[in-house]
């Protein structure tokens, strides 16, 4: 145990220093060490001794300067980078400091920092620069429970990001061994639930976190629960779900994007079954500083999922509906991994104080491509042996740290071809010759642009299924966006929602529900029971498709039906 952290109000330290690396911080020579303790001594020793002489010290340097006191340091942008010792937060700990703050923390000295129970603060450029403007003795106020940053001077606050689990260690004083015994007793129950899972073949019991979100989201999500009850039903299981917000709606009745109590149910959840987010109040409004991407966004980071899993594919009943010609359609069956969590969308992003100039950093590490690029590898080597790396390569660093790390990896895989395709061109590929794909692996904003791409080969936006995995709960959603202005009406196709439901069961290792989702989805098309996307003249309503789907489930459904009956709701189907 530690000492616990709930709120620090402090004088601060000013380090108006860009990019101090590790060795900086804590210099290399001192590392011997395996204790935490004594390291404070030695923080920033060569700047604040001459020579490495204790009697000969600068006194121009902050910590040398006795005016200057107290709890917190703040450091200008890029703190903490270089290599990924330890010891940098263990000695800035031992020095005594409780809290860092910084418009930009080095990932790896992030982790860290929270490992050994110092707080890092992530704030803004324009608050971080409100800070160094303040005369010595003011103060500031971290409250870690509401995640804010206050000066307290000027009442002049922001809030911080920090991942729940570390939050819950740090207001606790727990470290990870500490963390595990204060679970002891939901572990126990759930191992006695995987037990009872495992000494029956009958019945399961499944917690599905449900987030509905904005727009057609409940709608469609409503479909999605209406086949799960049916699964569970006709194969004994449970699906017990627990609603959550996020996005516009959160945001609306919270203020929060995504509430703490969102995260804590899709942490406790086998899966998480979401709509969509979005509305065109925050899209229209460029100087939004809460928006509701900003809540899945959120979610991804906080739970690791790094790898978002999209099948591509066609369906025979609709492709007159693809812009594509149906000699390209035949044999189109691939599948995108797109990296989720890293890249332009969770790098550093400015803009200046008139919105006349604005900078997005895209970074990638090479654990970051390893992890899915060994998902997409061994995705391949079940389907047909052939990945297609898209990047951009010829322009881009991080490309280029891409191809090499996916070629290190491709030895381990000697039986998967691989090929490689810059951006541009995959782009017009997909167009041109879709089917010559296996599994498409890509970085994350090329990801999302290829793939919304891909998803109109089957003739609409919303057929289309994907998955989020990685070092948590995993999260199934159809790929098509709010669509807000068919919000209430009844009208959403829900296929995307309900094949997504398919890729939740297949996750769960429900394979023969699974497939029995996809064959009801197939047969509603096949049948002609379709939204009006597919047919705008002789088309059925969202929920009515979903209730045809959890029909056949069920087993219900007559050899002949009168599609004049479905259209009217009644019950009578012959």
């Amino acid at each position: 145990m530690t000492t616990a952290f709930k709120n620090c109000t402090s004088r601060f330290v000013p380090l108006n220093i860009e990019n101090v690396d590790t060795d900086q911080i804590i210099p290399a020579r001192f590392l011997k060490a395996t204790t935490k303790d004594g390291f404070g001594k030695n923080l920033f020793r060569d700047w604040r001794y001459n020579n490495d002489d204790e009697l000969n010290a600068r006194e121009d340097f902050i910590l040398n300067n006795k005016e200057y006191s107290g709890e917190i340091l703040v450091a200008a942008k890029n703190f903490g980078c270089g290599s990924s010792r330890e010891h940098a937060a263990w000695s800035i700990v031992d020095y005594g400091f409780r809290v860092v703050v910084s418009s930009f923390f080095a990932d790896i000295f992030k982790s860290n920092a929270l490992n050994n129970g110092l707080l890092p603060v992530q704030v803004s450029d324009a608050f971080l620069q409100k800070i160094f403007a303040l005369p010595n003795g003011n103060t500031l106020t971290i409250n870690l429970a509401a995640q804010t940053i206050t000066i307290d001077a000027t009442g002049e606050h922001e809030s911080f990001d920090i991942n729940h689990y570390k939050k819950t260690c740090l207001l606790n004083g727990y470290n990870d061994i500490d963390y595990l015994r204060s679970m002891k007793k939901e572990i126990e129950k759930f191992e006695a639930a995987k037990e009872g899972a495992v000494s029956t073949t009958k019945q399961k019991q499944f917690s599905i976190a449900v987030i509905m979100g904005d727009g057609i989201g409940p709608e469609v999500t409503r479909q999605s629960i209406k086949a799960l009850d049916a699964i569970g039903e006709k194969f004994g299981h449970h699906f017990h779900y627990t609603y959550a917000l996020m996005g516009a709606d959160a945001i609306d009745k919270t203020g929060s994007p995504i509430p703490d109590e969102t995260l804590e149910i899709c942490v406790e959840s086998d899966a998480i079954l979401f709509g969509a987010i979005g509305h065109p109040k925050y899209d229209n409004d460029p100087t939004a500083t809460v928006r509701p991407e900003q809540g899945l966004l959120k979610l991804r980071k906080e739970l690791g999922l790094f790898a978002n899993i999209r099948p591509v594919t066609t369906f025979p009943s609709l492709l007159h509906l693809s812009p594509l010609k149906n000699n390209r359609l035949t044999g189109v069956d691939f599948v995108v991994y797109r990296e989720l969590t890293g890249g332009i969308y969770f790098g550093e992003k400015k803009v200046n104080s008139d919105y006349t100039e604005a900078s997005d950093l895209c970074s990638y590490n090479k654990n970051e491509i390893t992890r899915i690029a060994h998902l997409a590898f061994k995705a391949a080597a079940k389907r047909k042996n052939h990945l297609t790396l898209v990047d951009k390569a010829n322009v881009l660093e991080t490309s280029r740290l891409w191809r090499k790390v996916v070629q290190e990896i491709a030895e381990t895989y000697p039986e998967v071809k691989v090929d490689y395709l810059f951006v541009d061109n995959a782009a017009m590929q997909i167009i041109v010759n879709p089917a010559q794909f296996d599994v498409v692996l890509t970085e994350n904003m090329f990801g999302d642009i290829i793939s919304d791409e891909a998803s109109v080969i089957s003739g609409s936006l919303g057929m289309l299924p994907s998955a989020s995995v990685g070092t948590h709960t995993a999260l199934f959603e159809p790929i098509h966006g709010s669509y807000p202005q068919a919000a209430g009406k009844d009208i959403a196709n829900p296929v995307g929602s309900l094949l997504s439901t398919a890729m939740l069961l297949d996750h769960l290792k429900l394979f023969k529900e699974a497939a029995l989702l996809r064959q009801a989805v197939a047969f509603t098309l096949d049948a002609k029971i379709v939204t009006k996307d597919i047919d705008p003249i002789n088309y059925y309503f969202t929920s009515t498709v979903g209730d045809m789907v959890s029909e056949y489930i069920y087993g219900r459904l007559p050899g002949e039906m009168n599609h004049g009956n479905i259209e009217l709701r009644k019950s009578t189907l012959i």
